[in-house]
This record gives C-alpha cells, structure tokens and sequence, in this order.
C-alpha cells in the first residue's frame, strides 16, 4: 500500500467519523438525515472496498512468503 492509498483511506475513515458525530450531535436535522446517511453509507462502502482489496494484497504476499 501506497501512503497515498493510506492517506485516502485515513482521510476517508475521518470525513466517516465526522459524519457520525453529525448524527450525534445537536446540528442534527432530520430533513438533512437521508441525503448525509446515504453519504456516510456510499463513503462506508468505498472505505469497505479499500481495506478488501488491502486485504487481498496481504494474502498474496503471504502466499509468497509460504512458498519459499
């Protein structure tokens, strides 16, 4: 993994964060709750991707490392 690759992933794990405590905390409207959900859901998922594809990568250095 890239520090890009980790610099997206922490800066998307921390827009998350902020969108929970959104929720939270007393600026919550219901009226804004659907589109911020859907938001916080749509960055959750691409988050989700990220980390399997990581994941995967590990995997297949550790299957490297067993052959030898």
């Amino acid at each position: 993994m890239s520090n890009k690759d980790e610099s997206d992933i922490k800066q998307k794990i921390s827009q998350l964060s902020e969108m929970v405590t959104w929720f939270e905390g007393d600026s919550f409207q219901l009226e804004q709750a659907s589109d911020k959900f859907q938001a916080a859901q749509l960055l959750a998922q691409e988050i989700e991707t990220e980390l399997s594809k990581i994941g995967n990568q590990i995997n297949v250095i550790k299957q490297d490392f067993s052959k030898q």
